[in-house]
């Protein structure tokens, strides 16, 4: 039987159309991961982690149980899992921000280290930024041509659907409530349903969606 994998999610908290963790699934029973960041997560507003804390627990609920959350570094984190695992190979979408690339290439680089492989795959834009250039290989300056060679370059959709093989429970930090927001109501957290809204918006909201997302008084955006 293949050894399990990790499954680091960090802004992709989701399992469907996901093509990182499609990859991760391909190699052997998955893992899944997610680091309280003391640098990135923990510093946050109140508003953001309640919702974080929302999502997290819809993505345990998904994976049947089986989401390690724990608090640290994210090298030691995941070396840490890693070792109680077995694991050789960690998997996790590619970040293109100033922070998210320090961190990714401390975190590759310090595995490494102990014989496990990091693979960064695909990302949460259609295409990376950086990738679309000029035959001159210079940034474009015009968007006209730079979008006709977006829509060349843009990739087939991830599976909508992936089948995924949970490898065993570890031990997890409970996901707590997180603080009381202070804008009241936050929006439905987790997986399901942004799916709902994307369904409610593509049943209603695109046929009036040229006039009615420049209007404040109006749910007319896929939020």
């Amino acid at each position: 039987m293949p050894s399990p994998v990790l499954f680091w999610f960090r802004r992709d908290l989701r399992l469907q159309s996901n093509e990182a963790l499609a990859k991760a699934a391909r190699v052997g029973p998955v893992i899944p991961v997610f680091v309280l960041d003391e640098e990135l997560v923990l510093p946050s507003g109140a508003n953001r982690l309640a919702f974080l804390h929302s999502t997290l627990r819809s993505l345990n609920d998904s994976t049947g149980d089986r989401l390690v959350v724990r608090k640290g570094r994210p090298a030691d984190v995941l070396r840490d899992v890693a070792d109680e695992a077995g694991a050789t190979q960690v998997f996790a979408t590619d970040d293109f921000g100033p922070y998210g690339r320090g961190r990714d290439t401390e975190v590759g680089e310090y595995l490494a280290t102990r014989g496990i492989a990091t693979h960064y795959r695909s990302s949460n834009y259609a295409i990376a930024p950086g990738s679309l250039v000029t035959k001159s290989g210079t940034p474009y300056k015009v968007f006209t041509p730079f979008f006709r060679q977006w829509l060349n370059e843009l990739p087939a959709p991830a599976p909508a659907h992936i089948d995924i093989g949970w490898g065993p429970r570890l031990r997890s930090d409970p996901i707590a409530d997180g603080p009381d927001p202070t804008a009241g109501s936050l929006p439905p957290a987790g997986e399901h349903a942004a799916w709902d809204r994307f369904e409610r918006f593509r049943a209603r909201g695109l046929d009036d969606f040229d006039s009615a997302r420049n209007l404040p008084g109006v749910d007319g955006t896929s939020r």
